[in-house]
């Protein structure tokens, strides 16, 4: 890109193989160096394996959404996921989208993907500059109920959110005392998001990649963003992150070609999205 006031605020989609599943791209970003004790992970995941075998416990809170890779419908789910939570090794299956809640200190683990009928998308979110954490060493299983830790599965909320649009997923972490939400929004076709240039007082991410489990660095769609009270005009045709500071305005002029289905990738830090709308 060349040189431009506010094209610093955007880069290239940290895409990279990761050690987590199938040697597969997957993105990968810690928001630490921008002022944010967050990082995220975004893995495909085509066929059994087990993620972190052994126990383990942070004193960070978590949060895993395992979603469908179907970008007409991230709630197409074909695959069971196994989980184990706390001291006692409860186990719990996963059959449909999914987002598990770790609290700090919660031991948890295995996770084993046991079955992959439809390939499915892996996104871990945690809220440290880095992912440190203890090992616990096995023990003699704890007997209960099965339901002790069932708070901590949380039922995706996939729902088509404007007319004509995929459905997609919003989540709110305010409820758990973390202040972020976050959305991932499948793109079909071209449109227009109905964004007035606006700022607010929290950091934004927004990442767009490619949809298909198999390659999302694979990307084929033009998306155009303004930076900045001039409204400095930026076009996506790549997987790209984007950094909205606090205090940056920011909108849309929307997607005007979408040759290959991408997904949008928005996380916010902040209890709720309030926003101010920029007035000239």
């Amino acid at each position: 890109m060349a040189p431009t006031k506010y094209g610093k605020y955007l880069f290239k989609a940290p895409i990279r193989t990761t050690r987590m599943g199938p040697p597969l791209p997957s993105l990968n970003f810690r928001a630490a160096e921008y002022g944010v004790e967050a990082s995220w992970i975004l893995v495909p995941v085509f066929k059994p394996i087990i993620m972190h075998e052994i126990p383990l416990k942070h004193d960070f809170p978590q949060f895993l959404c395992i979603l469908g890779s179907n970008p007409r419908n991230l709630a197409e789910f074909d695959a069971e996921i196994e989980m184990s939570l706390g001291e006692e090794g409860e186990k719990h299956t996963i059959t449909s989208p999914t987002i598990i809640y770790i609290s700090p200190g919660l031991v948890h683990c295995p996770l084993h993907y046991k079955r992959v009928g439809k390939p499915v998308f892996h996104l871990d979110i945690f809220f440290a500059p880095e992912y440190v954490f203890t090992e616990v060493p096995r023990g003699k299983t704890k007997k209960t109920s099965g339901t002790k830790y069932a708070k901590h599965y949380i039922k995706a909320d996939i729902k088509v959110q404007r007319e004509g649009e995929s459905p997609s997923l919003h989540f709110s972490a305010a409820e758990y005392e973390v202040k972020a939400g976050w959305a991932v929004v499948p793109v079909v076709k071209p449109g227009t998001m109905v964004l007035k240039p606006h700022s607010h007082d929290f950091h934004q991410f927004i990442s767009v990649i490619g949809s298909d489990p198999k390659n999302i660095g694979d990307f084929d769609a033009e998306i155009e963003i303004c930076l900045g009270e001039e409204q400095e005009k930026h076009v996506i045709n790549s997987p790209s992150l984007l950094h909205l500071p606090s205090g940056l305005v920011h909108g849309s002029g929307g997607y005007s070609k979408v040759t290959k289905p991408y997904l949008w990738f928005d996380i916010y830090f902040s209890p709720e999205y309030v926003k101010t709308d920029l007035r000239k």
